[in-house]
């Protein structure tokens, strides 16, 4: 990550940059599939001017509505010592919209079910062993 994407984030809508708090920042960027920078689901919380008081430097929910790579760090560009604890990130996975299997040679695969083996006329239950004979 370059300089200037990091001046892209202090720029983003709902990103904070106050002279008057220390330059500290959580900072989190959304890169998609091609490493570009999707600003609505980037930006910064600084942190505040009360010196030794714990704070929660908190992001609210967001949907992220593409698939890519969020990478969330924190930076002090002051001259004071800020310490960051407990960096927490919750995840929430939606639905699985889509899975696709590949041959080993990078081809995709016909869907993967086990509905076909239900339309068999013929189970065999000899012995107990209910094998499907095809």
């Amino acid at each position: 990550m370059n300089s200037s994407v990091f001046d892209q984030i202090k720029q983003t809508p709902g990103s904070e940059d106050n002279a008057s708090k220390p330059k500290a920042y959580m900072n989190f960027v959304l890169f998609d599939d091609q490493f570009n920078m999707v600003s609505s689901n980037s930006g910064n919380r600084q942190v505040q001017a009360s010196p030794g008081a714990l704070q929660t430097l908190a992001v609210s929910a967001m949907t992220i509505k593409s698939t890519g790579f969020i990478y969330i760090y924190v930076s002090n560009e002051s001259g004071q010592d800020v310490y960051f604890d407990n960096l927490v990130v919750n995840h929430i996975s939606g639905p699985l919209l889509e899975e696709t299997h590949y041959y080993p040679y990078g081809l995709t695969m016909a869907g993967i079910s086990s509905h076909a083996l239900m339309k068999q006329d013929n189970p065999s239950s000899t012995m107990g062993l209910n094998w499907i004979r095809l």
